[in-house]
């Protein structure tokens, strides 16, 4: 039996030799259950500003190296990057529209129907894994930009009609946008990884410190960053909430995240 396997890394003293101790005893491993490990399809992914080519080998063969990689359904880049993963999320919710392009433009399917196209598969198929993402204006507005083209459809409308989002949403019977509903996952998964045990993976990565300098230039925006963001749009105090520790009592975190942003994104 082959099995197929992705092995990555970042930018670490001696990560690319740690790397290979893991995969020879990996291979070992699987060699002792009757398993092969698959050499074509097994590639490597270097998280790491430094081009220099890497050097992993699996029997003797140097194994492929590749800029990015999609695992689980989500795209790993080797800067650590999320605009692919974003473009990912907005091409596969344009796919999912294609599917469903003729049901949506026709009239005597029943809104409720569309609405049920929309809510149960649009919207966990635009927005899966963003949680987890940092997101600017202008991955936001083509995140937007996907989900109105699917809601217009819903009412046989066009911009050239020039309806403005918010009364489309209201045709469609529809108030959350997405950009809310992965605002509020995201401020979901943000409580629950701080109620975790302070030895969990999870929460050990959320406040970890990259040690070293970082480049000239502007920072890239931490995870954390995005959700004082978003705990601002809602109109709250993000260093009150921190010395409250608000996140522990769940009735109280479930109230801030489904507070209303403000951002007015319905009306653009």
């Amino acid at each position: 039996m082959h099995s197929p396997m992705m092995l990555s890394y970042g930018e670490t003293q001696n990560t690319e030799q740690e790397a290979q101790q893991q995969l020879d005893l990996w291979y070992q491993e699987f060699k002792e259950f009757g398993m092969k490990i698959s050499k074509s399809k097994t590639v490597v992914l270097k998280v790491s500003r430094d081009n220099r080519p890497c050097t992993i080998t699996l029997e003797g063969q140097r194994v492929e190296s590749v800029e990015d990689f999609s695992y689980l359904g989500s795209m790993l880049d080797r800067e650590g990057r999320n605009d692919k993963e974003v473009i990912n999320r907005v091409r596969k919710g344009a796919q999912f529209y294609q599917q469903v392009r003729t049901l949506l433009w026709n009239k005597d399917i029943p809104l409720k129907t569309k609405q049920t196209l929309y809510s149960s598969y649009y919207v966990p198929i635009a927005s899966y894994s963003l949680e987890a993402c940092t997101t600017n204006r202008r991955e936001e507005s083509r995140l937007q930009a996907g989900e109105m083209k699917f809601l217009r459809t819903c009412v046989q409308k066009t911009r050239r009609d020039r309806v403005r989002n918010d009364e489309i949403r209201k045709e469609v019977e529809q108030r959350e946008t997405l950009l809310t509903h992965i605002s509020n996952a995201r401020l979901r998964w943000y409580g629950h990884v701080e109620r975790m045990e302070n030895t969990r993976t999870a929460k050990v990565w959320l406040h970890g410190e990259v040690e070293g300098r970082r480049p000239r230039g502007r920072p890239r925006r931490r995870w954390r960053d995005q959700v004082r963001r978003e705990i601002q749009e809602r109109g709250l105090d993000w260093r009150r909430l921190e010395e409250e520790r608000s996140y522990l009592d769940r009735q109280t975190w479930r109230g801030i995240v489904n507070r209303t942003r403000a951002t007015g994104d319905g009306d653009r």
